[in-house]
């Protein structure tokens, strides 16, 4: 770990990099480690070398699907604070009022994968769209059920 004085240095020379891409070095670089650059734009702390000098990773080139144009980027937004906050004080007051049941950890990787690959297209920056929860809290109360069914109350 190095000091945050250090690494700001450090990505400021980083951002300006070739091999600099979306917050990270694409070459493997891990800013807030001890070694330094592997193209050596800076040394190592305390002389300990520099990082391993290996191939530079390739973006993904990602194609637009048919099924992307249904739905405009700048439509999807992620749910406010109050959204969130609001669809989980309902799903708390009914969990305690059942005398707070939790599902077993299998059945909440499960609940949590279906809402993952949801069909519906309705899982978002880890909450659900159509009922505004945040996924990995609600998949674990046994008194929450998914509003498309693919998920029932325990």
């Amino acid at each position: 770990m190095i000091s945050a004085s250090l690494f700001g240095i450090r990505r400021e020379i980083c951002q300006e990099c070739e091999f600099w891409s979306r917050n990270r070095c694409r070459k493997g670089h891990i800013l807030q480690g001890p070694l330094g650059c592997p193209i050596h734009k800076f040394d190592g702390v305390h002389a300990v070398g520099w990082a391993e000098d290996r191939p530079a990773t390739v973006e993904p080139v990602v194609a637009v699907n048919e099924c992307c144009k249904e739905m405009p980027v700048e439509d999807v937004k992620p749910l406010t604070y109050s959204q969130a906050i609001a669809g989980l004080s309902t799903a708390v007051d009914g969990w305690v009022k059942a005398g707070m049941p939790m599902v077993s950890g299998i059945e909440y990787a499960s609940r949590v994968a279906v809402c993952r690959s949801c069909p519906k297209n309705q899982y978002k920056w880890f909450q659900c769209l159509q009922c505004k929860c945040v996924v990995y809290v609600k998949a674990k109360l046994a008194t929450e059920s998914c509003p498309h069914s693919l998920w029932p109350r325990s």
